[in-house]
């Protein structure tokens, strides 16, 4: 949304700048293949969560904040490839 705000779009309007979609749209990596990805991602957020809750609340929230600067890098990283003039 920060981004698109910054683009001056309207966020009124329908987009396709989510990750998911760049990946299966804009990428051409099969839709099944970025929906197993996805999967796996969240399989693999939730059972860390789970792993590091016994050390208490802030061991949670400090795994979660590092997997959301990840996510945030990776998208990044995708949204500049995509820009490029290939």
């Amino acid at each position: 949304m920060v981004d698109r705000m910054r683009q001056g779009e309207n966020l009124l309007y329908a987009h396709r700048k989510h990750i998911y979609q760049l990946l299966a749209n804009e990428k051409g990596i099969p839709h099944w293949k970025v929906s197993v990805g996805y999967g796996v991602f969240q399989t693999a957020v939730g059972l860390s969560v789970l792993a590091v809750k016994p050390l208490g609340l802030m061991a949670v929230v400090l795994l979660l904040a590092a997997y959301s600067i990840g996510f945030f890098v990776f998208g990044f990283v995708i949204r500049r490839s995509v820009a490029r003039p290939a």
